[in-house]
C-alpha cells in the first residue's frame, strides 16, 4: 500500500496549468493535463490553440508520500480535499475524463458540489476565510452570492471555489449567522 501510486488533483495558480505539466514532466512525475482545441479568433485572424479542458487543475498519480513535494512545484496552489486529506481519484475515473475530453468539445469544470440557495456555506480561502453564511444565489459557474448576517445582512460575491457547503445539522450551520 505505501508504494502504491494513485491520482489527485492538483489545483494551480490562474492560467498556470501548462507550466505546472511541464514542471511535472521535467521532475519526472505521471500527470494529466486534459487540454481541448478551441478557435479563436483576433481583429486580424483566426487561429487554433490548446487549451485546459478543466480550467485550473492538473493531475497527478503519485504515492501519498509524494505530496509535499508536488507542493513545493511552483505555480502548485492546492490538493484537491475531501474530509480533511487530498481526496484520491480513482483510476476508472480519469479514464472517464480522458474519454470525455478525447470525444468532446465541451468544457469541463471541477465544482465543490451541487450548490442551492439556502445552504449554509463556509467560506474556506480569501480574505473572508472562516466566515459561515447563507447560499442566496449562484451567478453563472464561477460565482455565488453569500449572504452575511454578522456584519448587517451583507451581501459578498465569492468564487465558487473558495465555498464549502456545511451539513445541515452542524455546528456552524446552526450558529446565529
Amino acid at each position: 500500500m505505501a508504494g502504491e501510486k494513485y491520482w489527485y488533483a492538483v489545483h494551480t495558480a490562474s492560467r498556470a496549468e501548462k507550466k505546472v505539466a511541464e514542471r511535472l514532466k521535467a521532475a519526472g512525475v505521471e500527470h494529466y493535463l486534459p487540454i481541448r482545441v478551441e478557435m479563436r479568433e483576433w481583429s486580424d485572424r483566426k487561429k487554433k490553440v490548446e487549451v485546459p479542458a478543466i480550467n485550473g487543475y492538473v493531475f497527478v498519480r503519485i504515492q501519498h508520500n509524494q505530496i509535499v513535494n508536488i507542493r513545493k512545484v511552483p505555480g502548485v496552489a492546492f490538493f484537491l480535499y475531501e474530509g480533511g486529506v487530498p481526496a484520491i481519484i480513482p483510476d476508472v475515473q480519469i479514464r472517464t475524463l480522458r474519454l470525455m475530453v478525447d470525444t468532446t468539445d465541451s468544457e469541463f469544470e471541477l465544482l465543490p458540489e451541487c450548490l442551492e440557495p439556502g445552504q449554509t456555506v463556509l467560506i474556506t480561502r480569501g480574505p473572508m476565510n472562516g466566515v459561515v453564511g447563507e447560499l442566496v444565489e449562484v451567478s453563472g459557474k464561477h460565482k455565488v452570492m453569500v449572504r452575511i448576517q454578522h456584519i448587517g445582512c451583507a451581501m459578498a460575491s465569492v468564487p465558487r471555489s473558495c465555498i464549502e457547503v456545511l451539513p445541515a445539522g452542524s455546528p456552524a450551520s446552526n450558529s446565529d449567522q
